[in-house]
């Protein structure tokens, strides 16, 4: 059941709901967004939505889908926020996280709490993080820990930033403290040379 009062642009829903959305430009044949709910309050005028957990949502033309509890976005201003537990998926990117912000504008996902990205064999550990799907430039803070499978890798720190996938650069920092990075490398026949130790910690590019 569905009520909207034009005039004031209030709109309030109760569910389960099920809604369909076509994006601005959208090709007529391109599959619709679905959205899953189970009530819906909102303002029409301000285009600015709440919806009550559990929250679905998909995006098939993007690859893309969303589990979490409640929702708010604004449809004009292209934000969404969500304070709970949540996962979702664009192409190959996997996220987990608490306290989600995403802006649409920028094309980037502000990650609150418990931070956990993963893309193909890369992934990225944190307790905040910030990620940009159209560079995929990633930022994170706090307990980090990234993970590079293909090179059997293995880095914590306090600071990262860079772009997760194979071609793409990390730079791992620890100010004030040290950068632990492990790393497999073939056996070789002659020792290693022993390394000269720095007197304060800099930053590390992979």
């Amino acid at each position: 059941l569905v009520d909207w009062k034009p005039r004031t642009g209030e709109l309030t829903g109760e569910g389960p709901l099920t809604l369909r959305r076509r994006p601005p430009g959208s090709k007529a044949a391109q599959s619709p967004q679905v959205l899953r709910a189970t009530r819906l309050k909102g303002d029409t005028l301000r285009q600015e939505y709440t919806l009550s957990g559990p929250v679905q949502v998909e995006d098939p033309a993007e690859r893309s889908w969303f589990r979490g509890g409640d929702v708010t976005f604004n449809a004009k201003e292209e934000w969404m926020k969500s304070p709970s537990a949540f996962q979702l998926q664009k192409g190959d990117l996997q996220v987990k996280g608490e306290e989600l912000r995403v802006d649409g504008k920028a094309t980037t996902a502000t990650i609150g709490r418990n931070c956990n990205l993963q893309q193909g064999a890369d992934g990225l550990q944190s307790q905040r993080c910030q990620w940009n799907w159209e560079s995929q430039a990633v930022q994170a803070e706090g307990d980090v820990l990234y993970r590079r499978r293909n090179s059997d890798q293995l880095t914590r720190a306090q600071k990262l930033q860079g772009q997760l996938g194979p071609e793409g650069n990390v730079v791992v920092s620890n100010p004030g403290g040290r950068v632990f990075s492990q790393l497999r490398v073939p056996r070789r026949s002659s020792p290693p040379q022993p390394q000269r130790v720095r007197s304060k910690p800099e930053p590390i590019e992979f």
